[in-house]
């Protein structure tokens, strides 16, 4: 009998990912709270405890740097592994340039570099699986990868399916040839080698929208135009939390 990939991690007691989890002292739209919001939803849907490594960098804003103790502290309390970078910036290129750079930190962290894969998840994004249980969700994410022409597997937010190319249509998912910082699992190699490619490019690159940046980096390690999955909103999608209504609506 053929054992798959997803059979084997079933067997498993820590999924071989690290959850890799950027954040800021800025919050969003006046609210500091909603990255716990994202944390405690992802944890009833996937308890932390099951990522094979935790790690959260810290965007710091000046003037923030008891904003950023007390977030540590927070996310050292869930078993995350901390990192943190003081920097001045500002909606636009500043941001783009900034966040290029704290993706760069977190490629070449060696707590992240330890597992295979790597989920990369944003403050105000969630994870909410409809038709599976959301570790056989992360399962067959896992096993896609296995196919090294693909590069990534990513959710996606309900507003942005009629502004999303769809290149072959499957019953669960699609391939699309766009990289977006909704959440997404990567190979650690693929993560790595990426930034490595901006990195050495980055006087060419670091005045480009971060998202297609990282999206030219990741295209040259595949040969094929199938090279990037997104799931079907009625199986598995991401929410945005980060928004101005979610704030005004006290919803954090």
């Amino acid at each position: 009998m053929i054992t798959t990939i997803g059979e084997i991690l079933l067997n498993m007691t820590k999924l071989p990912i690290s959850l890799v989890f950027f954040t800021s002292t800025r919050g969003h739209w006046g609210s500091k709270t909603i990255y716990l919001d994202i944390l405690n939803r992802l944890n009833n849907t996937i308890p932390l405890s099951n990522f094979g490594v935790l790690y959260a960098h810290i965007k710091v804003s000046p003037g923030e740097e008891q904003i950023a103790e007390n977030m540590e502290l927070e996310l050292k309390s869930r078993g995350f592994v901390v990192e943190k970078t003081v920097a001045a910036w500002n909606r636009g290129i500043s941001h783009q340039i900034s966040y290029l750079e704290d993706i760069r930190k977190a490629s070449m962290s060696p707590i992240v570099n330890s597992m295979p894969y790597v989920f990369w998840l944003e403050d105000d994004s969630t994870v909410e699986c409809h038709k599976d249980n959301p570790f056989k969700v992360l399962y067959r994410m896992i096993e896609f990868l296995s196919n090294p022409e693909i590069i990534s597997v990513r959710f996606l937010r309900r507003g942005d399916v009629s502004t999303t190319p769809i290149l072959k249509q499957e019953k669960d998912y699609f391939f699309n040839p766009h990289v977006n910082f909704q959440p997404l699992l990567l190979r650690q190699h693929d993560f790595y080698i990426a930034n490595k490619l901006i990195e050495d490019n980055w006087a060419q690159l670091s005045n480009l929208q971060c998202e297609l940046v990282m999206r030219m980096a990741l295209n040259q390690l595949s040969r094929s135009q199938f090279n990037h999955i997104v799931w079907n909103i009625d199986y598995a999608e991401t929410f945005h939390l980060g928004t101005e209504l979610y704030v005004k609506e006290g919803k954090v």
